[in-house]
């Protein structure tokens, strides 16, 4: 297996190699070989290495996992955390910058993907930051999505009126057109 790494580049500095596996088809069926590539590479024990054969497929993992924050947070993006690391939303919150003047903390959500079924859990921040409730502080999955919304929407009126531009809106509040209008002068 060595040697067919070396041929493929070598490891990435993102790689796990103490959790490689071998993809081996044997008599029809999947059969998976862990193979910890550090005792071999790093400790020189090379009685470890596995013969590959025919089709063998050599798979080296990631040695971290990810999760996304978005929305109004200071700091929206990708997360990544060690393999052994786990985290909760408010930690995970806190890695994003905290929150801005505008999030809806009523109102956020987690998007998680398992085994290619969509889910949604809600998530009130205000009852774990005010209420102190902590069962409601979720350990995230790897792939996790954390969404804090907009306390408001918006709608803009332009053109003829007085005052053109963008006006907000309490997400629980409805609006007609003339009500829009009026807002604009």
């Amino acid at each position: 297996a060595t040697g067919a790494i070396v041929m493929g580049g070598g490891f990435t500095v993102d790689a796990d190699i103490a959790n490689t596996k071998i993809l081996r088809l044997k008599d029809g069926r999947e059969e998976f070989i862990k193979v910890n590539m550090k005792d071999i590479t790093q400790k020189g024990e090379k009685e470890k290495d596995v013969v590959l054969e025919p089709d063998d497929v050599i798979v080296v993992p990631k040695g971290f996992w990810q999760i996304s924050v978005i929305g109004e947070v200071a700091k929206p993006g990708r997360y990544d955390m060690s393999k052994e690391r786990q985290i909760t939303v408010m930690e995970a919150l806190a890695m994003a910058g905290g929150f801005t003047k505008d999030a809806d903390l009523s109102d956020a959500k987690i998007l998680r993907s398992k085994q290619g079924q969509k889910e949604v859990i809600p998530i009130n921040i205000n009852d774990i930051m005010i209420r102190g409730d902590k069962d409601k502080n979720v350990t995230l999955e790897p792939e996790d999505i954390i969404v804090i919304p907009k306390g408001f929407w918006q709608v803009s009126v332009m053109g003829e009126v007085v005052k053109p531009g963008k006006y907000d809106m309490p997400k629980e509040r409805q609006l007609t057109i003339i009500e829009a209008i009026a807002l604009a002068g």
